[in-house]
């Protein structure tokens, strides 16, 4: 499972919206659909935010994706 698809099935898991999630992680909808789409991958500081709030490892988000493990090494 790729990094979207694991946010959109956690983020349903419990019962909230694209707008909800991006609320709790201030950024904006828009954000979190480009995410979910995957168009797009969220900063380091976000995924651990995300990682936080679902109580998954980083690894658990990571590891399934590997473009944004590679971003992430970029950022990094």
């Amino acid at each position: 499972m790729v990094f979207g698809e694991k946010l959109k099935t956690e983020r349903l898991k419990r019962n909230w919206s694209q707008e909800d999630l991006a609320a709790k992680l201030f950024v904006s909808r828009q954000s979190v659909s480009k995410w979910e789409n995957g168009q797009n991958y969220p900063s380091i500081e976000v995924i651990i935010k995300i990682s936080d709030l679902f109580g998954v490892t980083i690894d658990e988000l990571l590891k399934s994706d590997e473009e944004l493990t590679k971003k992430v090494i970029r950022d990094s």
